[in-house]
């Protein structure tokens, strides 16, 4: 299965994934400081994460930290669902 269908098949809300059906999920509600709640993920563990725009089309890599500096920047235009990985 694609990457893109495992994600689409995730319980979506109308404007992101519903929390409570999806354990573990992160999000700013839960700490105003991202990077703190972060790091304390299995995600804070990797230098570096896979920003995808559009399942047909190729993504970014790019270090966690600027990601999450730079998190609205990166995403305020794009169409559709928004993740990273």
């Amino acid at each position: 299965m694609a990457f893109a269908a495992v994600v689409e098949a995730l319980p979506w809300g109308p404007m992101s994934l519903d929390k409570a059906a999806t354990p573990g999920l992160l999000s700013r509600d839960d700490d105003p400081e991202l990077s703190r709640l972060v790091g304390r993920a299995r995600l804070g563990r990797h230098p570096k994460v896979y920003l995808m725009y559009d399942p047909d089309e190729p993504g970014l890599i790019a270090p966690l930290a600027d990601v999450l500096t730079d998190l609205d920047l990166l995403y305020w235009r794009a169409p559709g669902y928004r993740y990273f990985c």
